[in-house]
Protein backbone atom coordinates (compact mmCIF):
# COMPACT_ATOMS: atom_id res chain seq x y z
CA UNK A 1 0.00 0.00 0.00
CA UNK A 2 2.99 2.68 1.03
CA UNK A 3 4.43 1.77 -2.33
CA UNK A 4 1.28 2.32 -4.43
CA UNK A 5 1.11 5.63 -2.51
CA UNK A 6 4.29 6.73 -2.68
CA UNK A 7 4.42 5.80 -6.77
CA UNK A 8 1.40 8.18 -6.92
CA UNK A 9 2.97 11.22 -5.03
CA UNK A 10 6.27 10.37 -7.51
CA UNK A 11 3.39 10.26 -10.60
CA UNK A 12 2.30 13.68 -9.58
CA UNK A 13 5.79 15.62 -8.72
CA UNK A 14 6.52 14.46 -12.42
CA UNK A 15 3.55 15.29 -13.85
CA UNK A 16 3.67 19.16 -12.01
CA UNK A 17 7.47 19.31 -13.07
CA UNK A 18 7.08 18.83 -16.48
CA UNK A 19 3.89 21.61 -16.55
CA UNK A 20 6.09 23.92 -15.12
CA UNK A 21 8.47 23.23 -18.12
CA UNK A 22 6.27 23.31 -20.76
CA UNK A 23 4.45 26.45 -18.90
CA UNK A 24 8.21 28.36 -18.90
CA UNK A 25 9.12 27.21 -22.56
CA UNK A 26 5.69 28.80 -23.95
CA UNK A 27 5.54 32.07 -21.88
CA UNK A 28 9.43 32.36 -23.33
CA UNK A 29 9.74 33.99 -26.35
CA UNK A 30 11.31 33.23 -29.84
CA UNK A 31 14.38 35.75 -30.26
CA UNK A 32 15.18 34.47 -33.66
CA UNK A 33 15.63 37.06 -36.20
CA UNK A 34 14.95 39.37 -33.61
CA UNK A 35 16.82 43.24 -34.11
CA UNK A 36 14.36 45.53 -32.68
CA UNK A 37 12.59 46.26 -28.84
CA UNK A 38 9.27 48.34 -29.38
CA UNK A 39 7.81 51.37 -27.27
CA UNK A 40 4.09 53.07 -27.59
CA UNK A 41 2.07 54.80 -25.23
CA UNK A 42 -0.74 51.59 -25.28
CA UNK A 43 2.04 49.36 -24.33
CA UNK A 44 2.79 47.13 -21.40
CA UNK A 45 6.25 46.83 -20.03
CA UNK A 46 5.14 42.98 -18.85
CA UNK A 47 5.13 42.23 -23.05
CA UNK A 48 8.03 40.77 -24.33
CA UNK A 49 8.54 44.35 -26.36
CA UNK A 50 9.95 42.71 -29.61
CA UNK A 51 7.16 43.43 -32.47
CA UNK A 52 4.61 46.20 -32.34
CA UNK A 53 1.72 44.88 -30.94
CA UNK A 54 3.59 43.57 -28.09
CA UNK A 55 5.39 46.72 -27.36
CA UNK A 56 6.55 48.01 -24.21
CA UNK A 57 5.21 50.96 -22.75
CA UNK A 58 8.20 52.57 -21.37
CA UNK A 59 11.84 53.78 -22.71
CA UNK A 60 12.96 52.91 -19.58
CA UNK A 61 12.07 49.04 -20.05
CA UNK A 62 13.02 49.10 -23.48
CA UNK A 63 16.60 50.52 -22.46
CA UNK A 64 17.12 47.94 -19.63
CA UNK A 65 16.31 44.93 -22.04
CA UNK A 66 18.73 46.47 -24.64
CA UNK A 67 21.60 47.17 -22.24
CA UNK A 68 21.84 43.33 -21.61
CA UNK A 69 21.04 41.75 -24.72
CA UNK A 70 22.92 42.23 -27.87
CA UNK A 71 19.88 44.18 -29.16
CA UNK A 72 20.53 47.53 -29.39
CA UNK A 73 17.95 49.45 -31.36
CA UNK A 74 14.26 50.54 -30.40
CA UNK A 75 11.43 52.36 -32.41
CA UNK A 76 9.16 54.78 -30.68
CA UNK A 77 5.76 54.40 -32.17
CA UNK A 78 3.45 57.59 -32.43
CA UNK A 79 3.57 59.96 -28.91
CA UNK A 80 4.41 58.47 -25.70
CA UNK A 81 5.07 60.29 -22.67
CA UNK A 82 8.39 59.47 -20.73
CA UNK A 83 10.58 60.31 -17.98
CA UNK A 84 13.34 58.11 -17.91
CA UNK A 85 16.56 57.43 -15.90
CA UNK A 86 19.61 55.23 -17.28
CA UNK A 87 21.60 54.98 -14.11
CA UNK A 88 21.41 51.63 -12.77
CA UNK A 89 22.69 49.97 -15.50
CA UNK A 90 25.48 50.40 -18.35
CA UNK A 91 26.38 49.13 -21.63
CA UNK A 92 29.41 48.99 -24.38
CA UNK A 93 27.87 49.56 -27.37
CA UNK A 94 25.77 52.16 -28.59
CA UNK A 95 22.00 52.37 -28.18
CA UNK A 96 19.68 53.65 -30.97
CA UNK A 97 16.36 55.32 -30.16
CA UNK A 98 14.33 55.98 -33.49
CA UNK A 99 11.25 56.01 -34.77
CA UNK A 100 9.24 53.73 -37.51
CA UNK A 101 11.31 54.36 -40.74
CA UNK A 102 7.82 53.99 -42.38
CA UNK A 103 5.76 55.85 -40.07
CA UNK A 104 2.42 57.34 -40.66
CA UNK A 105 1.75 61.35 -39.37
CA UNK A 106 0.10 59.55 -36.39
CA UNK A 107 3.16 56.90 -35.93
CA UNK A 108 5.96 59.49 -36.16
CA UNK A 109 7.92 59.21 -32.85
CA UNK A 110 7.14 61.81 -30.22
CA UNK A 111 8.23 62.10 -26.64
CA UNK A 112 6.55 64.38 -24.38
CA UNK A 113 7.13 65.44 -20.92
CA UNK A 114 4.12 66.83 -18.45
CA UNK A 115 4.29 68.31 -15.42
CA UNK A 116 5.64 66.36 -12.50
CA UNK A 117 8.13 64.85 -15.00
CA UNK A 118 11.70 66.34 -14.62
CA UNK A 119 12.98 65.75 -17.78
CA UNK A 120 12.66 62.97 -20.47
CA UNK A 121 16.17 61.45 -20.90
CA UNK A 122 19.26 61.25 -18.09
CA UNK A 123 21.98 59.35 -19.32
CA UNK A 124 24.54 58.36 -16.71
CA UNK A 125 27.58 56.45 -16.49
CA UNK A 126 30.37 55.80 -18.52
CA UNK A 127 30.84 54.12 -20.89
CA UNK A 128 27.08 54.26 -21.99
CA UNK A 129 26.07 56.10 -24.90
CA UNK A 130 22.66 56.63 -26.46
CA UNK A 131 21.97 57.90 -30.01
CA UNK A 132 18.53 59.49 -30.92
CA UNK A 133 17.19 59.67 -34.74
CA UNK A 134 13.78 60.71 -36.57
CA UNK A 135 12.52 61.35 -33.32
CA UNK A 136 11.07 64.46 -31.47
CA UNK A 137 11.54 65.54 -27.33
CA UNK A 138 8.69 67.74 -26.47
CA UNK A 139 8.84 69.77 -23.25
CA UNK A 140 5.23 71.33 -23.99
CA UNK A 141 6.20 74.99 -22.81
CA UNK A 142 6.05 73.46 -19.26
CA UNK A 143 8.40 74.79 -16.70
CA UNK A 144 10.61 72.35 -15.37
CA UNK A 145 13.64 72.52 -12.91
CA UNK A 146 15.57 70.01 -15.80
CA UNK A 147 16.83 69.92 -19.22
CA UNK A 148 14.48 67.61 -21.45
CA UNK A 149 17.50 65.82 -22.30
CA UNK A 150 20.42 65.11 -19.45
CA UNK A 151 23.55 63.49 -19.85
CA UNK A 152 26.24 63.12 -17.36
CA UNK A 153 29.01 61.15 -15.33
CA UNK A 154 31.11 60.08 -18.51
CA UNK A 155 27.92 59.24 -20.71
CA UNK A 156 27.22 60.30 -24.72
CA UNK A 157 24.16 60.84 -25.95
CA UNK A 158 24.05 62.45 -29.69
CA UNK A 159 21.07 63.59 -31.38
CA UNK A 160 21.30 62.25 -35.28
CA UNK A 161 19.21 62.58 -38.32
CA UNK A 162 15.67 63.86 -37.62
CA UNK A 163 16.27 64.35 -33.82
CA UNK A 164 15.00 67.32 -32.27
CA UNK A 165 14.73 68.85 -29.00
CA UNK A 166 12.17 71.51 -28.19
CA UNK A 167 9.57 73.74 -26.72
CA UNK A 168 10.86 73.16 -23.12
CA UNK A 169 11.83 76.18 -19.63
CA UNK A 170 14.61 75.14 -17.19
CA UNK A 171 16.95 76.64 -15.18
CA UNK A 172 20.08 75.42 -17.05
CA UNK A 173 19.52 74.26 -19.89
CA UNK A 174 16.37 74.24 -21.75
CA UNK A 175 16.47 71.62 -23.87
CA UNK A 176 19.98 70.00 -22.90
CA UNK A 177 22.57 69.76 -19.67
CA UNK A 178 25.69 68.17 -20.25
CA UNK A 179 28.51 68.00 -17.48
CA UNK A 180 30.66 66.23 -15.09
CA UNK A 181 33.03 64.52 -17.94
CA UNK A 182 29.90 63.61 -20.34
CA UNK A 183 29.68 64.00 -24.61
CA UNK A 184 26.96 65.47 -26.60
CA UNK A 185 26.92 65.42 -30.15
CA UNK A 186 24.89 67.06 -32.61
CA UNK A 187 25.30 65.77 -35.99
CA UNK A 188 23.36 65.33 -39.89
CA UNK A 189 20.32 67.89 -39.16
CA UNK A 190 19.64 67.61 -35.49
CA UNK A 191 17.65 70.35 -33.85
CA UNK A 192 17.39 72.15 -30.64
CA UNK A 193 15.11 75.40 -30.91
CA UNK A 194 12.05 76.99 -29.07
CA UNK A 195 13.68 76.50 -25.47
CA UNK A 196 13.82 78.50 -22.83
CA UNK A 197 16.48 78.72 -18.95
CA UNK A 198 18.08 81.10 -17.04
CA UNK A 199 21.10 79.74 -18.70
CA UNK A 200 21.69 78.22 -21.88
CA UNK A 201 18.28 78.30 -23.23
CA UNK A 202 19.14 75.49 -26.01
CA UNK A 203 22.23 74.13 -24.06
CA UNK A 204 23.89 74.24 -20.97
CA UNK A 205 27.47 72.49 -20.60
CA UNK A 206 29.14 72.44 -17.23
CA UNK A 207 32.30 70.42 -17.69
CA UNK A 208 31.56 68.62 -20.38
CA UNK A 209 32.51 68.29 -24.53
CA UNK A 210 29.81 69.55 -26.64
CA UNK A 211 30.25 68.82 -30.55
CA UNK A 212 28.03 70.18 -33.77
CA UNK A 213 28.63 69.36 -36.45
CA UNK A 214 27.34 68.51 -40.15
CA UNK A 215 23.51 70.58 -40.46
CA UNK A 216 22.86 70.38 -37.23
CA UNK A 217 21.11 73.60 -35.87
CA UNK A 218 20.36 75.51 -32.77
CA UNK A 219 17.69 78.15 -33.02
CA UNK A 220 15.13 80.31 -31.86
CA UNK A 221 15.94 79.65 -27.64
CA UNK A 222 16.25 82.30 -25.15
CA UNK A 223 18.11 83.02 -21.59
CA UNK A 224 16.78 85.06 -19.42
CA UNK A 225 20.62 85.39 -18.09
CA UNK A 226 23.28 83.92 -20.21
CA UNK A 227 23.83 82.14 -23.52
CA UNK A 228 20.33 82.03 -25.65
CA UNK A 229 21.49 79.38 -27.90
CA UNK A 230 24.59 77.53 -25.66
CA UNK A 231 25.96 78.15 -22.25
CA UNK A 232 29.43 76.65 -21.62
CA UNK A 233 31.41 76.89 -18.63
CA UNK A 234 33.51 75.13 -15.52
CA UNK A 235 36.32 73.75 -17.86
CA UNK A 236 33.89 73.00 -21.02
CA UNK A 237 34.87 72.34 -24.19
CA UNK A 238 32.45 72.96 -27.45
CA UNK A 239 33.86 71.91 -31.07
CA UNK A 240 31.60 73.35 -33.99
CA UNK A 241 32.42 71.86 -37.50
CA UNK A 242 30.53 71.33 -41.18
CA UNK A 243 27.81 73.60 -41.84
CA UNK A 244 26.65 73.34 -38.06
CA UNK A 245 24.43 76.91 -37.36
CA UNK A 246 23.66 79.01 -34.17
CA UNK A 247 20.71 81.50 -35.03
CA UNK A 248 18.18 83.32 -34.05
CA UNK A 249 18.76 82.97 -30.25
CA UNK A 250 18.18 85.65 -27.84
CA UNK A 251 19.95 85.97 -23.96
CA UNK A 252 19.00 88.82 -22.11
CA UNK A 253 22.52 89.78 -20.11
CA UNK A 254 25.21 88.31 -22.59
CA UNK A 255 25.99 85.51 -25.14
CA UNK A 256 23.18 85.88 -27.26
CA UNK A 257 24.02 82.67 -29.16
CA UNK A 258 27.09 81.37 -27.39
CA UNK A 259 28.45 82.32 -24.20
CA UNK A 260 31.77 81.07 -23.02
CA UNK A 261 32.90 80.82 -19.46
CA UNK A 262 36.30 79.54 -18.15
CA UNK A 263 35.90 76.62 -21.47
CA UNK A 264 36.94 76.83 -24.55
CA UNK A 265 35.50 77.15 -28.08
CA UNK A 266 36.66 76.14 -31.75
CA UNK A 267 35.00 77.25 -34.09
CA UNK A 268 36.46 75.30 -37.23
CA UNK A 269 33.70 75.96 -39.78
CA UNK A 270 30.05 76.72 -39.16
CA UNK A 271 28.16 80.16 -38.23
CA UNK A 272 26.88 81.81 -35.44
CA UNK A 273 24.66 85.13 -36.37
CA UNK A 274 21.78 86.79 -35.85
CA UNK A 275 21.96 86.72 -32.21
CA UNK A 276 20.75 88.79 -29.63
CA UNK A 277 22.06 90.00 -26.60
CA UNK A 278 23.15 92.89 -24.11
CA UNK A 279 26.36 92.02 -24.28
CA UNK A 280 28.21 89.62 -27.02
CA UNK A 281 25.41 89.56 -29.49
CA UNK A 282 26.81 86.28 -31.28
CA UNK A 283 29.61 85.16 -28.95
CA UNK A 284 30.89 85.95 -25.48
CA UNK A 285 33.85 84.91 -24.03
CA UNK A 286 34.96 85.85 -20.24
Amino acid sequence: MANKRNNVLLGIMIATIIALCLGSCASAPDMTGVTTWYVKETGRNSNNGISEETAFKTLEKAIKQASKTSIKTIIVIGTITSKTIVDTYTFDDEILITGKPDATEAEQAVVRSSIGLSGILNGKFKPSAIKLEHITLNGNGTQFKYALLQVTEGAKITLGTGAKVINNNASYGGGVWAGNGATFVMESDAEISGNKANYGGGVYIYNATFIMKDDAVIKDNSADRSGGGVCAVDGSKVEMSGNAAIQNNRASAEGGGIDISNSTFTQNTGTVSDNISGKGSDINKE
